[in-house]
């Protein structure tokens, strides 16, 4: 019998094992992904089975040691499932963002990369003045993990954050405990309010005096240039898309009614698709804000930041 039909035994042979799985992926083969993906997929079956956190360079070293078989059932499962389209944040119900690690699972929008520059630029914002912010308001809360890293770094910090998604809204909860502490979220550090559909994200919040406002919006239309086939058949579309002809709806929201809930000297934080990043500016200063755009590490713009 060809070893290629054996059950893999050691960590070596079964990277090998998910790699193949994987390649019958013709998504995954023109990423280029299959090798990255099949390392990350060994090390979270085998925490699965065993509750020990590898990292890539403990799995390499591990190459011939016995890869448990409760891994190796996980393994099968997760491998044949992402060859399929399912996203792997789903599958393994983690994902890494700026410094901590989050619970995500279907229903929430899996936090990007792209969206830690969206708080790094809060984060310098204010320390770069030397302030700490005591109140903010978030747009949109998804998974917590922009609010729950802003919460982190300062301590007094409050937050107060809309959310449409029950299934985020009880994420967001469970991250919030996991890493703030068990009476972190409700009326705690970070307040969550329920709204019931789009077009009152605004409407939740009290008149308070922020400090900022931060959001990541639902941005990306229906463009295949703008949304891969597995995103777009597995992640929530109302925490993806703007509305259908209106790609500009929740920029619009937050240029124009942002003022009833800031400081004089509030600021707004708001992540945005490079493709209309002109346009988004131009709204904001329609509306009497001066602004300023980040960009990413592939110097594309990224986040707009705006003042009076």
């Amino acid at each position: 019998m060809s070893n290629r039909f054996l059950p893999p035994k050691t960590f070596a042979s079964a990277l090998s094992f998910c790699q193949e799985i994987l390649r019958s992926s013709p998504l995954l083969r023109e990423r280029g992904s299959c090798e990255a993906e099949a390392e990350q997929l060994v090390c979270a079956a085998f925490r699965k089975a065993t509750e020990i956190q590898l990292s890539r360079f403990d799995l390499l070293l591990r190459g011939q040691d016995f890869f448990p078989p409760a891994a190796l059932e996980h393994l099968l499962n997760w491998s044949q499932l992402r060859a399929a389209g399912q996203p792997l944040q789903y599958l393994v119900g983690y994902q890494a963002f700026f410094e901590h690690e989050y619970a995500v699972g279907p229903g929430v929008l899996i936090p990007r990369p792209e969206t830690e520059v969206l708080v790094d630029a809060v984060i310098r914002w204010f320390d770069g003045r030397g302030e700490k912010p005591s109140l903010g308001i978030e747009v949109g809360l998804g998974s917590g993990a922009i609010s729950i890293e802003l919460l982190s770094h300062w301590q007094e910090l409050r937050v107060m954050a809309s959310e449409l998604s029950s299934e985020a809204i009880l994420l967001a909860i469970k991250n919030a405990q996991s890493l703030l502490g068990a009476h972190a979220a409700g009326m705690g550090r970070l307040e969550i309010l329920a709204v019931e559909n789009a077009a009152h994200v605004m409407e939740p919040f009290p008149e308070i005096q922020a400090d900022f406002l931060v959001s990541n919006p639902p941005y990306l239309t229906r463009s295949p240039d703008e949304v891969d086939l597995d995103v777009e058949t597995f992640e929530p579309h109302q925490a993806l898309f703007a509305p259908e002809g209106d790609s500009l709806f929740f920029y619009r929201k937050i240029a124009t009614e942002a003022d009833r809930f800031l400081k004089p000297h509030g600021v707004v934080f708001v992540e945005l698709p490079h493709e209309r990043a002109l346009s988004i500016v131009e709204l904001f200063e329609k509306s009497g804000w001066s602004t300023e755009l980040v960009s990413d590490l592939n110097q594309r713009e990224r986040v707009i930041i705006a003042k009076r």
